[in-house]
């Protein structure tokens, strides 16, 4: 009774709708990602390209939150970081990575975030596809797959890659399948499975569908057999054939999540989600997170998808057609269902978003049910289409709600949550009960609703859709890194995800992202830093941090452990050094004992020790007399008396100034100077002229060696191992 034959012109007509809408969602993507959640996704998936692992070891800092919940990775028994996010989005975005390394002109982010727009429009494709199986006109049909997808809340959620695009695919696979198999053949059941397999892999809170759409065909079939082509009491044989068809999809999706997580964390039960009370779990009231998800400035979705009052005024219509009255209860009772479940979470708003992300799913039935009001619209017998009111509640809630989706497009709502948190901060993180991750009272303020502050900033010429540009002089260290970057090489970035251009190059692997503003002594911090160190040769040090910050212990630790400086990088944004791992103690030189003194400086010792490829240059330093000048500390590196290297910084580059020595204190400082892998036999040729000046006027401390004055004031090295 649902059979619709796809002719010609019905196939034309969707590849006319995949190209509008793929063109239109292209043509409103991001440069970047918008949070942490999609930030752990992509890595995964890029990572597994690339990389062929799963572990995301550049989003250690993302272990540190307000509450344990609040994480987005989690740390297995070995040490290796994985992500808690949907697997299903990692595994469509990993056969998409595949394909990007062949497009050598796009980074894998850009391929990466096609996925938005390509879900978006295969939704729309569906929903068409549904509602032609139901019997609607192909005006009716496109209409509304034209309303969904550019006057709903999935158009800027095509500009992320949040898993619950996936499930709103799935939910319109579902709607389709049902309208165009009905409720009595095996196909329905199968692609449900399907899609609710594909939910489950978004997020296991949506298996709740999988229960609302058993409920419903075990009552079609107990209150209506003769609709599904059965007989009365042959629920047993319902159970048995249809819903073990519908199961299988499910057993399959269980089985691969159970091998996924025993990957990830070594147990097939597993998740990475601590379910804890106001840390992580369904300990929010109900009526609360109703509110929120519904009618509250802040989150509802009333407000964020207008077109939804032409949804409740159709529902009503599709119940009363025969041929969708079943597939409406679904609708009402998937709604039901969902908008309960994730009222309850403890995190119901969905962290930083647009909306109510969590109702993201939801969008394809509001765009069904408001199938009869736009039959209603155009084919309204004896009316006029300019004399229906229909047509203009139509037109202004499609104008309105496409307002509101431009200004979610517009401007990155992380802006706007960051600035609400300055303004409307919430109560402390360990007493505070979790009814918003503000000031509970902006839930219900609809001055300051996130809509209307998008739009202030659309005023003052804000946008998110200005690209990163690689000449900027504040990406000039990033750069010079990727260009010395070499394999054996470790990246160990502090605190903070913005660090796109490190993410995207595929050969920047491995890249350990480390917290700050954590202390030194804290075991996890000091299990990923330990991580970064366990294969590397030389380890790139990345910061927003000036040189010599106490923020930055790691460095300070490596400096301790012997690691030489090779070189020290700054631009307006970022402070970088690369340090090389100390020679073996097979091959270490001798130390050899001088006596020269630079004012109140002394240097008791030092050893040069040649590799193939590195020269490293050991010093041991004492302080007479206390002083309270930094000074600067230079190795300069010669060749038959030509500057061919030099390394100018503070000690141990910034972490142990002059002025914090203590007499007679014994410093030790290491230089690592890359040589060409042919020059090892120039080695003994090699010299080093060390010494010190004031960087405020370059004066140098006056050098003797045994009392003896020294030209220029630097002490020179002259032979390897002397």
């Amino acid at each position: 009774m649902f059979r619709y034959n796809l002719t010609k012109a019905q196939f034309l007509w969707q590849i006319l709708l995949f190209i509008l809408v793929f063109i239109g969602a292209i043509s409103i993507k991001t440069p970047d990602l918008h949070s942490i959640d999609e930030l752990a996704i992509y890595m995964s998936a890029h990572n597994l390209t690339h990389h062929q692992t799963l572990n995301i070891p550049q989003l250690g800092f993302a272990l540190w939150g307000l509450r344990p919940g609040e994480s987005v990775v989690q740390l297995n028994q070995s040490g290796q970081l994985f992500t808690k996010k949907s697997p299903i989005m990692i595994a469509v975005l990993w056969p998409l990575l595949a394909i990007g390394t062949k497009l050598t002109s796009y980074t894998s982010l850009e391929i990466a975030l096609l996925v938005g727009p390509i879900l978006l429009a295969s939704t729309s494709v569906l929903l068409f596809a549904a509602a032609c199986h139901a019997k609607f006109k192909r005006s009716v049909s496109f209409t509304q797959a034209v309303l969904f997808a550019f006057c709903s809340l999935a158009l800027p959620y095509s500009q992320t890659i949040f898993g619950e695009l996936i499930a709103m695919f799935a939910i319109a696979m579902m709607l389709w399948a049902i309208a165009r198999f009905g409720w009595a053949r095996p196909y329905t059941y199968l692609y449900v499975g399907i899609a609710c397999a594909f939910m489950l892999g978004v997020n296991l809170a949506y298996g709740i569908v999988s229960g609302a759409f058993v409920l419903i065909a075990t009552y079609i079939h107990i209150q209506d057999p003769n609709y599904v082509g059965g007989q009365h009491g042959a629920i047993l044989k319902f159970l048995l054939s249809k819903v073990s068809i519908f199961a299988v999809p499910l057993l399959i999706f269980t089985l691969m999540l159970g091998l996924y997580n025993w990957v990830r964390f070594g147990s097939v039960l597993e998740t990475g989600y601590q379910l804890s009370e106001s840390q992580e779990g369904f300990s929010n009231p109900l009526w609360w997170g109703i509110i929120g998800l519904w009618i509250s400035p802040a989150r509802g979705i009333l407000f964020y998808n207008p077109t939804i009052i032409l949804s409740l005024l159709g529902g009503w219509r599709l119940y009363k057609q025969p041929q969708t009255k079943y597939l409406s209860l679904l609708c009402a009772s998937c709604v039901i269902a969902v908008s309960c479940v994730f009222a309850m979470w403890w995190q119901w708003w969905g962290g930083y978003g647009w909306g109510p992300r969590f109702l993201l799913p939801l969008i394809p039935i509001f765009s069904f049910a408001m199938l009869p009001f736009i039959d209603q619209v155009f084919h309204r017998p004896g009316i006029e289409l300019f004399k229906n009111w229909r047509f203009y509640l139509l037109l202004s809630m499609a104008m309105f709600s496409f307002w509101v989706q431009f200004a979610g497009t517009r401007i990155n709502f992380n802006q706007v949550e960051l600035l609400l948190a300055e303004q409307f901060p919430g109560p402390d993180a360990e007493t505070r009960p979790l009814l918003y991750h503000h000031d509970p009272q902006l839930v219900l303020m609809w001055r300051q609703s996130p809509i209307l502050w998008h739009w202030k900033l659309i005023q003052q010429g804000e946008s998110q859709f200005t690209p990163i540009d690689p000449t900027d002089a504040s990406q000039s260290a990033i750069m010079q890194l990727t260009q010395e970057w070499r394999p054996g090489d470790t990246i160990l970035h502090l605190g903070s995800h913005d660090g796109q251009m490190l993410y995207e190059n595929n050969y920047l692997f491995p890249v350990f992202g480390l917290p700050i503003n954590i202390d030194s002594a804290d075991s996890v911090a000091n299990q990923l830093f330990i991580n970064g160190l366990a294969d590397a040769d030389r380890v790139w040090i990345v910061s927003q941090f000036p040189f010599g910050s106490p923020v930055n212990w790691y460095e300070q630790k490596l400096w301790q452990a012997g690691w030489g400086s090779v070189t020290q990088i700054q631009d307006p944004k970022w402070t970088i050094t690369l340090l090389a791992k100390p020679p073996n103690e097979e091959i270490e030189a001798d130390w050899q004992p001088v006596s020269v003194s630079f004012g109140p400086i002394d240097l008791t010792g030092y050893r040069v020790t040649c590799t193939v490829n590195q020269q490293f240059v050991e010093l041991q330093w004492h302080l007479r007399s206390q002083t309270d000048t930094d000074w600067t500390l230079f190795a300069h590196q010669l060749q038959n008396d030509v500057l061919i290297a030099q390394q100018d910084r503070f000690p141990w580059n910034g972490h142990r100034t002059t002025s914090t020595w203590a007499v007679d204190e014994p410093i030790y400082e290491q230089f690592a100077f890359e040589t060409p892998q042919d020059t090892l036999s120039q080695c003994a040729t090699t010299q080093f002229a060390i010494g010190w000046y004031d960087w405020r006027d370059q004066q140098r401390l006056s050098a003797k060696n045994r009392n003896t004055p020294l030209a220029n004031n630097q002490f020179v090295i002259r032979t390897i191992n002397e």
